[in-house]
């Protein structure tokens, strides 16, 4: 399920500078690997501390 641009924000604002900053770069790396709800990874990383990111490479490799 993909989320909003102002959803995204209001989850982001709530982060510290470090942690928008780390958002931010794990949706553009989600983005440009192509997946479809790129936020929802993120911010799935960043909540449960799992790396999703690899996960995701991973399976878009098999």
């Amino acid at each position: 399920m993909s989320e909003s641009s102002d959803e995204w924000q209001a989850w982001a604002s709530g982060l510290d500078a470090r942690g928008r900053a780390a958002a931010e770069s794990l949706r553009a790396r989600f983005e440009a690997l192509g997946a479809a709800d790129a936020g929802d990874w993120a911010k799935s990383e960043i909540r449960e501390g799992l790396p999703h990111l690899a996960r995701f490479v991973l399976l878009r490799s098999l």
